[in-house]
């Protein structure tokens, strides 16, 4: 599953970024909204940019991002790597895999990609606090107080997942 996935990502879906760039740009507008709700209001907008970046050849390329702007000043950019684009694959792949009710397969699928887009949508927020107010832990809370946060819902929504199931039941089915 994990090939077929990377195959039709890398060869059909990421050179035209259709699922990365309508996400990666819901992200950074609705963290904008976020950010304007528990702030002042209309201080955050947020706009899709052109970056310079390293290619896998160490030369330049161009990578489009959802730059987040207080005010004037870019606060932070989200990058289509920071979208939660592989933790929903992830997560969906585990609840494809597990024997279940296909029901109960569509409605766990559904609800946790919904949670983990959330969840990184408050992700972008912190971090974008973190940036503001506390400059000299951001980095920290970027690269690990996040990441622990996003994975443990994802385990606990697995957990939640695999202890509704019947083994027995599922192997009646079959």
């Amino acid at each position: 599953m994990l090939v077929l996935w990377k195959v039709i990502y890398l060869f059909f879906l990421l050179p035209g970024r259709y699922v990365d760039s309508p996400l990666t740009n819901s992200v950074g507008k609705v963290a904008a909204w976020g950010l304007n709700i528990i702030t002042h209001p209309n201080d955050y907008s947020s706009k899709e940019e052109s970056a310079p970046a390293l290619d896998t050849d160490n030369g330049l390329k161009t990578e489009m991002q959802r730059s987040i702007y207080f005010g004037q000043n870019k606060a932070a950019s989200v990058y289509d790597g920071c979208n939660a684009l592989e933790l929903m694959v992830l997560y969906v792949g585990f609840i494809i895999c597990i024997p279940a009710d296909t029901k109960r397969k569509w409605l766990f699928a559904l609800v946790g990609v919904i949670i983990i887009y959330l969840i990184n949508v408050l992700r972008c927020i912190g971090v974008i606090c973190a940036i503001r107010y506390y400059p000299q832990q951001a980095d920290f809370i970027h690269h690990y107080v996040f990441e622990i946060v996003i994975y443990a819902a994802i385990i606990a929504m697995w957990l939640v997942f695999a202890n509704k199931i019947n083994i027995r039941n599922n192997a009646q089915q079959v």
